[in-house]
């Protein structure tokens, strides 16, 4: 991939808050490239100095009842967090696929870049996907960090691969690092004072700048000042629930381990389907371990709204569900437990690389490259983790497999939003990313088609 004809179709970006200034660095390389460069803006308040032609979505001035048939129109907006967390309803659905087919139709972009996450990239993925426009969701790999893939739409397989190598001698010395806990990926790093305090200040100015921008009419991402002070009322209360319940595993028994996911959050919401009710999925675990086996369920030390009422309640009513204290670190709740089952999360690559033991659910890369360590389902992962010793068990042969495939599938450049990563604005940087990009976008530069005009999804 040395030389490279970037396609002359255009890239359409959409917002993602503060990660829209990465991308719009990101953007000016595009350019240069000789790439158009267009932007799908829900929230206003991001879209100064954005290099090329910006679509803003009107804030819409009236929204329709709940009565229609969104859910079968667009079933990726079933996680919407806003709907589901900040009551913001589903009327004004119908708005912004309007707008959005609109633009994408009139676009008719190579590649249209964003995340699975807020209610409006969701339904950029399902509108894209109707009109025959690739849409891609670059993420940071988790190992290693200094690599991203271009997932496609809401799933895990990636859109292009680099079809890299890694040597094996490297792949096993970067298992080792993991291992030891020399290598960690970047969202685990703990930041120093000073980052922690220059955070805090931008975290600050930021939150403000959103408000103001709920003010003046974006009420579909960013809840009411009400609602916040509801939803962290409530789970401060279910925390210090948790605490009064925690309790280590019971010396002599035997347990398995179900680290939660944060919520809400794309990895548990969108790319953890159909396991994203995480109390459901809890039940399911529970029911499949026998009567003289616990269920231990560990905390992420910053939980948000994963800990619900109904966990609480069960945890309560069936003393083999045990909450593990929330200050007790992987490597201890692993030595208590026989190996963890998770949905789409990182403990799984690290059982890979030989450190703790689980099985996941959702990892298509796992069922590639490591199919030992995917789980078929939750009564599935029960059952090995109880009756298969090695079943979860890594080894450096794992590991170097892992690697290769995460290698092959990603490319060189590290993905992030300033406000986490200063580093990703870095000159050298950007350009490995918007190498990568332009090569995504002349792969997936070839045929459009446009799609019947808007159907109403809400009566």
């Amino acid at each position: 991939m040395d030389q490279l004809a970037p396609s002359a179709k255009p890239v359409l970006f959409v917002e993602n808050r503060e990660k829209t200034e990465f991308w719009a660095a990101v953007a000016r390389a595009l350019q240069v490239r000789g790439h158009t460069i267009h932007w799908l803006v829900q929230n206003h308040l991001f879209d100064r100095n954005l290099p090329g032609t910006v679509h803003r979505i009107p804030y819409p001035q009236q929204t329709g009842g709940e009565t229609g048939d969104w859910a079968a129109r667009y079933p990726v907006l079933v996680t919407d967090r806003g709907r589901q967390h900040f009551n913001t309803g589903a009327g004004h659905y119908p708005h912004y696929a309007e707008h959005i087919r609109r633009v994408i139709t009139s676009v008719q972009p190579a590649l249209v870049i964003g995340e699975s996450t807020l209610f409006h990239e969701l339904l950029a993925v399902a509108i894209a996907e109707e009109l025959g426009a690739a849409f891609i969701h670059p993420a940071a790999e988790r190992y290693p960090s200094d690599r991203f893939v271009m997932f496609s739409g809401t799933s895990q397989v990636a859109l292009v691969a680099s079809n890299e190598l890694l040597p094996e001698e490297d792949a096993r010395s970067f298992a080792q690092r993991v291992r030891e806990g020399t290598e960690r990926p970047v969202y685990m790093q703990r930041p120093s004072g000073l980052q922690k305090v220059r955070k805090r200040l931008h975290w600050l100015a930021t939150r403000g700048s959103i408000w103001l921008a709920r003010l003046n009419g974006e009420r579909y991402n960013t809840p009411s000042l009400t609602r916040k002070w509801q939803l962290t009322r409530w789970a401060k209360r279910n925390r210090a629930a948790w605490v009064a319940l925690q309790r280590p595993v019971p010396a002599g028994m035997r347990a398995v381990m179900y680290p939660m996911h944060v919520a809400p959050e794309a990895n548990i919401d969108v790319w953890g389907r159909p396991f994203n009710d995480q109390l459901a999925l809890i039940e399911r675990l529970l029911a499949a371990c026998p009567p003289d086996v616990a269920l231990a369920v560990k905390a992420n030390p910053s939980p948000k709204y994963e800990i619900s009422d109904g966990l609480i309640e069960l945890a309560r009513a069936d003393s083999r569900l045990i909450l593990l204290p929330m200050s007790m670190p992987m490597a201890t709740a692993m030595e208590q437990t026989v190996g963890a089952i998770t949905v789409s999360g990182t403990v799984a690559f690290e059982a890979v690389f030989g450190k703790g033991r689980c099985l996941a659910l959702c990892h298509p890369i796992l069922e590639q490259a490591c199919p030992d360590f995917a789980a078929a389902s939750p009564e599935d992962g029960v059952r090995r983790l109880l009756e298969e010793p090695d079943s979860g068990v890594g080894s450096d042969a794992s590991a170097v497999a892992l690697l290769q495939a995460i290698t092959a599938r990603s490319f060189k450049g590290f993905v992030s939003d300033p406000f986490s990563a200063p580093a990703c604005l870095e000159s050298e940087n950007v350009e490995v990313v918007a190498f990568a990009i332009a090569y995504a976008a002349d792969k997936a530069g070839g045929s459009f088609e446009a799609d019947q005009p808007l159907r109403e999804i809400c009566a």
